[in-house]
């Protein structure tokens, strides 16, 4: 208990700090992708999916170098906060490598039926159906093998890192010592998955946002959600070459 109160009692970072971090690196990056989309084949003319593919590769690369970069510089230069003493605690190596694998696989498999359910749902009953992430379709539409291993080290790799730092490692903690565990497991999960712009997938990454969240919550440590998020997105990502590569099709 008394670790427990240790941590989330000495968050220092407001509201607007999180909210400063999230402009930069979600919106300000948006504007960069329309940008890069309308000035790069001025510039160097390439083709319409080779186009497509680098600018995505570019914008996830801008935003979790943001995430990562901005919340390092502020919680050290304005706040001198101690990030691996009070974030990234690696006291028991074991249980942090079971609990990222147990949970990474348990998440996949919670945010997979959630997302089947409600694509049964809407084919049956709306004769829709819904479309796929934006990462995954720029996945499938990888020009090349290294394209799609360019896309995989930032989604296996990077994006865990970044969105961990920020969405666990300062939303989460910043919500947890303002309103308590349970309002702030829910909340940082809805903050989460409305990132991921998408409708469609909203209940499957909440409910991945919940479980990284109380992974964090338990183990006290960032090290645990980031290795989840990286099985998560691992297991996806390979999932995803098969089809692309067209082993499931052969």
């Amino acid at each position: 208990m008394e670790e427990t109160n240790r941590i989330w009692n000495n968050i220092p970072w407001t509201n607007l700090d999180i909210l400063f971090i999230f402009l930069i690196s979600y919106v300000v990056v948006l504007f960069i992708s329309e940008l890069l989309a309308i000035f790069l084949p001025i510039v160097y003319p390439l083709p319409e999916d080779t186009l497509e593919s680098l600018v995505g590769l570019i914008s996830i690369l801008i935003q979790n170098v943001g995430l990562i970069g901005l919340s390092i510089f502020l919680l050290k230069n304005k706040y001198n906060f101690s990030i691996i003493k009070n974030l990234f605690s690696f006291k028991n190596k074991r249980e942090i490598f079971l609990n990222g694998i147990i949970g990474g696989v348990s998440i996949l498999f919670g945010v997979m039926v959630i997302n089947y359910i409600l694509a049964i749902i809407l084919v049956i009953f709306f004769k829709f159906e819904p479309p796929l992430q934006q990462v995954i379709i720029l996945l499938f539409r990888s020009k090349n093998i290294w394209f799609f291993l360019s896309y995989a080290l930032l989604i296996v790799i990077l994006a865990p890192i970044g969105e961990e730092f920020f969405f666990r490692g300062l939303v989460y903690s910043y919500l947890r010592q303002k309103y308590g565990m349970k309002l702030a497991l829910i909340l940082s999960s809805v903050f989460f998955s409305l990132m991921h712009l998408s409708l469609w997938v909203f209940p499957g990454i909440f409910i991945g946002g919940l479980g990284l969240a109380y992974l964090y919550e338990k183990s006290k440590s960032l090290y645990t959600s980031i290795f989840a998020h990286m099985v998560w997105n691992g297991i996806v990502t390979f999932l995803c070459y098969l089809y692309w590569s067209g082993i499931f099709t052969q």
